[in-house]
């Protein structure tokens, strides 16, 4: 430790040093004092800051001598009219502002009606008078409060940033606050000032939500018809049907349950003049009409459930208060629906058939949809099998359990035959090393993928069709040709050998998942049995026996959602707690109808499925139906109409 004398005033004061340090460092830090203790005996000339005021009027003024160019900013979140009168009386507030200072200039009032602050996307009168500053016509920005400026602190400090960086600088004024972004220390007020506006837009946002929540639970579901084609809203707040704009929903229900495209019905409607759920209004308030149809028009309005009379809430949810970005809920939040709400303009069965069409529409087949139809096996191993196709509209799993029961096993054909018990002895599962390659296929919510066991064994076969017996969860794999309208390209030439292919199954996989109960994003790998016969293989999948994997999720910033990265440790089903080694001899040999093959010879495993008549479904709209809606359909030439 070291002791120096110091002398302040003429009076000595003991300055005391800890530390470690070299004797040079000690005679320059010694210098380096004393050099900070000098004082010059030469004056010193002081200019004082200008004034808060003196700073508004001159620092941004580009021209000497002329007055400052001011432009006043107004905004409200909401187009009500008491929203309305609020903006008014900011036009006015800062007209009267400007007059009272004689060096200003009122160049323009950029007022926003009905936009939020958290964004300035959307903000054309915002951006516009950014554009201005920008083209040197605005010296000084008024604004009354912060919250009118912005409510997002990454847009209120690059703006502000921004316009100070410009030749000359432009500064925003907030009123309230008496403050001037050409201050060098506005960053610190106008940050605190922003986050408080910004907290609050969050704070208002989640209290939305749950005031919407409680309406739902409570079955009020509001249910505005200004864009909702087909409804319009009575004094009680009701729904009710619009018959005229009626017509055009019944008309592309209809066609569109009747095989007709979307593209087609669009085309239609747009010749015959309807009105689609667009409205506007023109420079002088009137409204207008859009007649143009396109595709995603007529699938939004075959996707709304409201046109059957139910409700359901919560579809969307906003993921931002910030970028009010909308996303479909998937799960994230709860989902309510309420049943028979208002009146339908077609019933529940057209609708449920609009969307098992549409559910197919991605995998759909045009050359091939003309040869499909719901069939069943009648004979041989695979009686009682419901023929699958990928390309088609799925039936629901009851619906296939329901078409399976016509199909009965004659009592002529039951032989009892005795098959001898082996103690103790077990089939070990693949799963424990019987053998490398097992005979699997792998199942996701839209997607059936093969695994190299079952390529090796159907060697040569290209196409195959899938079969599903609902009663016994029974999945089946028979060889096809490329001409059958049911088959499924699983495996493709390439380099001398077949390569597998994943197959796409559309809403086919959505039935199985339904008839097993599975979880929708789960996967679920199941292990085959397969017999041969005259160089024929056919091969079963029992789906009551298969392991499953729950995914992993991350969440993916660039897409702004979670998606799958991996798969956790399998798991195993519940049964085979029982015994985790294998099956027992009888068990083995009579899995999935293999003692059928060994012990009664029965085969005929490409017995044709027969084509069965809809009794369990059946198009519920009639050509003559829709030819009488179509008649009805008359163009609306008597109404204003624009095309956009």
């Amino acid at each position: 430790m070291r002791k120096e004398g110091m002398a302040v005033s003429g009076k000595e004061y003991k300055l005391v040093v800890s530390g470690h340090m070299s004797s040079q460092d000690s005679s320059a830090k010694a210098k380096a004092r004393k050099k900070a203790t000098e004082k010059s005996n030469k004056p010193v000339i002081i200019t004082p800051a200008k004034s808060e005021k003196e700073l508004r009027n001159a620092k941004g003024r580009p021209r000497t001598g002329e007055k400052l160019r001011v432009a006043a900013y107004c905004r409200v979140s909401t187009p009500s009219e008491n929203q309305v009168q609020s903006i008014e009386n900011q036009k006015a507030h800062f007209d009267d502002y400007v007059s009272k200072h004689e060096d200003w200039e009122l160049v323009g009032i950029y007022a926003d009606e009905g936009i939020s602050g958290t964004s300035r996307k959307k903000r054309k009168s915002f951006n516009a008078m950014i554009d201005a500053c920008h083209r040197g016509e605005i010296d000084m920005i008024l604004i009354k409060d912060v919250a009118r400026y912005a409510r997002n602190i990454v847009d209120s400090l690059s703006v502000a940033r921004e316009l100070r960086s410009l030749n000359p600088p432009v500064g925003i004024y907030f009123e309230t606050l008496d403050l001037n972004t050409l201050r060098p220390d506005y960053e610190t007020l106008l940050s605190i000032m922003t986050t408080c506006t910004q907290l609050e837009s969050t704070q208002k946002s989640e209290s939305m939500k749950w005031s919407y929540r409680h309406r739902f639970e409570n079955g009020r579901f509001p249910c505005p018809t200004f864009y909702l084609l087909g409804y319009d809203t009575d004094e009680d707040g009701r729904m009710i049907i619009n018959e005229e704009e009626a017509k055009t929903v019944r008309v592309i229900f209809f066609a569109y349950c009747l095989g007709f495209s979307v593209e087609s019905i669009a085309e239609s409607l747009t010749k015959a003049h309807r009105r689609t759920g667009w409205k506007g209004k023109d420079a002088e308030g009137n409204i207008v009409y859009n007649t143009h149809w396109s595709k995603q028009a007529v699938i939004k309005i075959l996707g709304n459930e409201r046109y059957c009379g139910d409700v359901r809430g919560q579809k969307t949810y906003t993921e931002d208060a910030l970028t009010h970005r909308k996303l479909r809920n998937h799960g994230e939040y709860p989902s309510y629906f309420q049943e028979g709400h208002h009146e339908g303009i077609v019933t529940h069965e057209v609708f449920e058939t609009a969307q098992r069409i549409l559910k197919s529409e991605p995998f759909r087949c045009r050359e091939k949809m003309g040869s499909i139809n719901l069939a069943v096996v009648r004979k041989g191993l695979l009686k009682g099998f419901i023929l699958l196709n990928t390309f088609a509209a799925s039936s629901n799993y009851r619906e296939y359990r329901e078409l399976c029961e016509t199909v009965e096993w004659e009592e002529e054909s039951i032989v009892s035959v005795e098959i001898q018990k082996i103690a103790g002895f077990y089939s070990l599962r693949s799963e424990f090393g019987r053998r490398k390659t097992p005979v699997q296929i792998t199942l996701t919510g839209k997607r059936i993928s093969p695994g190299s066991g079952l390529l090796r064994l159907m060697d040569g076969v290209e196409y195959f069709e899938l079969l599903l017996h609902p009663a016994e969860h029974l999945l089946a794999v028979r060889g096809a040709s490329r001409e059958n309208p049911n088959a499924v390209r699983w495996a493709e030439w390439r380099a001398g050998k077949f390569k597998r292919m994943n197959i796409s199954t559309g809403s086919m996989s959505e039935a199985i998942y339904d008839l097993m109960n599975w979880e929708r994003d789960w996967k679920f790998t199941c292990e085959g049995y397969h017999r041969s016969r005259g160089g024929d293989t056919v091969i079963l999948f029992d789906l009551a026996d298969t392991i499953a994997y729950v995914p992993v999720y991350s969440y993916d910033g660039a897409a702004q959602r979670y998606r799958v990265t991996g798969w956790n440790e399998p798991i195993f089903p519940y049964h085979w707690k029982e015994n985790i080694y294998g099956e027992s001899f009888v068990e083995r040999i009579t899995k999935c109808r293999m003692h059928m093959v060994d012990y009664f010879g029965i085969w005929d495993i490409y017995a044709k499925a027969m084509p069965v008549k809809r009794k369990c479904r059946r198009n519920p709209v009639t050509m003559e139906e829709f030819k009488e809606t179509l008649n009805a359909l008359t163009p609306q030439e008597e109404f204003e109409r624009v095309e956009v």
